[in-house]
């Protein structure tokens, strides 16, 4: 990797600023880009031959295509040189040669090339852990919806026909997953309850994808020791308090609100608790297990021990559960980290005031 410059990042985001050569940031070398190059077009591979299958096919390559486009993120922004691009026509041609139907070649290659360089983006202008994740998650969203209306067009001659394609893949999935399922209605409800709540499950799944990318990265990271070139380690809650108080108030709506009485109303509450989930559930469990561990005064393997602590609660509460108090908890947090700033800062005022 050559030396290391400790210059701080500034952090304004440049789309083009990527490729530009920096003397404060370190560069990658050749055999390391072409080594990572390899793996992007290799994990891309697995991933579009899983996807040219079926809908569980195409859930089981989203993690490895997360680990290429971190890997392909990672050779844009460590050796920013136009050259990186060329992994996108070479991930192309082998998922082509490895068997990957033209229709994912294309969608996933583009893809990738896509999110990956928005994520670079977002590492070289330093952006908070929230707005990485957003714009990250943003972007995987934008690919999945093109995807599936690119996909539409290709299938369906009008919208009830996709709708009924959607409906009949999903009930054959959920038919194979409930063989202890008591009828076929049963099986069809399911199915359009999952069709209904596919905006939400879209996010959720964008938000996940981008979370676990986000790991990926910090290990390379770690790994390649640049870590606090690119991300700001910090034990601070970088959730928005605009978005902690809209999920407060959308989960406790949601609560209050009947799903026979206004089942509409229900729904789309529902709907937008769903999305907006992960990024509480997430503060809620990092702060809960931080609490745990600063109580733990002389206890070994702290870490171990909460994370199985953190098993057990979803064992025992279920993960729907588990995830609904997680994320309460975290809205609770940002909420009240607010109110302790805000009356610490007043008290200062005062005295600051008092003394004049």
């Amino acid at each position: 990797m050559g030396k290391i410059y400790r210059a701080e990042v500034r952090g304004e985001v440049r789309v083009f600023g990527v490729i530009r050569r920096r003397d404060d940031l370190p560069s990658m070398t050749l055999p390391l880009a072409m080594l990572m190059t390899a793996a992007v077009i290799l994990f891309g591979s697995i991933g579009g031959r899983l996807a040219s299958s079926d809908f569980v096919g195409t859930a089981a390559s989203m993690p490895f295509l997360a680990l290429a486009a971190c890997m392909y993120a990672l050779i844009i922004l460590l050796w920013r040189r136009a050259l990186s691009f060329v992994v996108t026509p070479l991930a192309f041609g082998v998922m082509l040669w490895s068997g990957t139907s033209l229709f994912a070649a294309v969608t996933i290659s583009l893809s990738l090339l896509f999110t990956s360089y928005v994520f670079a983006v977002s590492l070289i202008a330093r952006q908070p852990k929230f707005q990485r994740l957003g714009s990250l998650s943003l972007s995987i969203a934008i690919c999945m919806i093109l995807t599936t209306i690119a996909w539409a067009g290709f299938h369906a001659p009008s919208f009830d026909s996709f709708t009924g394609l959607c409906m009949d893949s999903l009930s054959d999935v959920l038919a194979r997953a409930y063989t202890m399922a008591p009828s076929d209605s049963y099986i069809r409800a399911a199915a359009r309850n999952v069709l209904v709540l596919a905006p939400a499950l879209l996010s959720v799944v964008s938000v996940a994808l981008a979370w676990f990318t986000e790991i990926l990265a910090k290990s390379m990271f770690r790994l390649l020791g640049c870590t606090d070139l690119f991300i700001g380690i910090t034990h601070r809650i970088t959730l928005p308090l605009p978005y902690a108080v809209i999920y407060a108030s959308v989960f406790a709506l949601t609560l209050m609100t009947s799903p026979e009485q206004s089942p509409m109303t229900y729904t789309l509450l529902n709907s937008l608790m769903i999305a907006m989930m992960l990024p509480c559930s997430s503060v809620g469990m990092s702060v809960i297990l931080r609490k745990i561990r600063a109580r733990m005064y002389y206890a070994s393997q702290k870490r171990a021990l909460t994370t199985m602590l953190m098993i057990m609660a979803f064992a025992a509460m279920g993960a729907a559960n588990t995830l609904l108090f997680l994320s309460a908890a975290g809205a609770y947090f940002v909420i009240a980290d607010f109110l302790r700033k805000r009356k610490k800062q007043r008290e200062k005022e005062n005295r600051r005031d008092s003394r004049f």
